[in-house]
């Protein structure tokens, strides 16, 4: 991780940074901004002990081919990258370029502090994306972020397992999953493995939210997930944690 000391913006100058997100984004401020700069900071997620790495070989190739521009890589915990980019924000000192989570793009939006990426694209760089990813980086029909990251979820079980509870083919429904955890819990074992710590946790509701009917937000763009799916979804979870049918120290998980 580099760890510049940041300087602080020319007085009145506060720059407007570029979003390129996806399920996680990127910053980049105006051309207007960076006109005159020959550095261009870049801030990126830490995902492993090689992202530093992977970005800084990307750097070095893209200065040799483009001389007279200097990267400055910083690479910062998840955890803490949202009020990081706010405050440098507040303090006039934006990355140029910044991996985001893709959730907080509505809100650099409709703060003004995000622009959209459509007039830097060519339709045959557009279509290098996948729909489907590119998708949540647009708001009204403009295109204010490109995916980096995206993962895809499943639910595994253990064939053996399940078999000896009746479910030879997995769980189709919730009671399925109740009931074999049921079985499991009697057998000795833990039924329902659940996450109950750190980033994305609330992502693990979500399926029984969705599953339930319910979302969370609804037409008008108003929280909806306090709704009879959201309480049933998490009487759901709250039960299985009390009746043992969980791992136990769920919120150490």
């Amino acid at each position: 991780m580099t760890n510049e000391t940041r300087k602080a913006a020319p007085a009145g100058l506060r720059r407007r940074p570029l979003i390129a997100a996806g399920g996680s984004a990127l910053v980049l401020a105006p051309l207007a901004a960076r006109a005159a700069v020959t550095t261009v900071h870049v801030t990126v997620a830490y995902y492993s002990a090689a992202t530093g790495p992977y970005f800084m070989q990307m750097a070095k190739e893209f200065e040799a081919k483009n001389p007279g521009i200097n990267i400055r890589i910083d690479v910062v915990n998840w955890d803490t990258l949202l009020q990081t980019l706010q405050t440098d924000i507040s303090g006039g000192v934006t990355p140029d370029l910044s991996i985001i989570g893709t959730r907080w793009l509505l809100t650099f939006v409709k703060d003004g502090i995000a622009e959209p990426l459509d007039h830097f694209m060519t339709p045959a760089f557009r279509d290098r994306f996948i729909g489907a990813f590119l998708k949540p980086g647009e708001i009204d029909g403009k295109v204010y972020g490109l995916p980096i990251a995206a993962s895809a979820r499943a639910m595994f079980y253990n064939k053996a397992m399940l078999t000896k509870a009746g479910f030879p083919d997995g769980p189709k429904t919730w009671n399925d999953v109740v009931a074999a955890a049921k079985k499991i819990k009697a057998a000795g074992g833990y039924g329902f493995g659940l996450q109950g710590k750190a980033i994305e946790t609330d992502v693990y509701w979500y399926y029984a939210l969705w599953s339930y009917g319910g979302e969370l937000i609804n037409k008008e763009g108003k929280a909806a997930f306090d709704s009879p799916a959201g309480i049933k979804a998490l009487t759901l979870y709250q039960m299985m944690i009390k009746d043992g049918l969980t791992q136990p120290g769920v919120t150490a998980y």
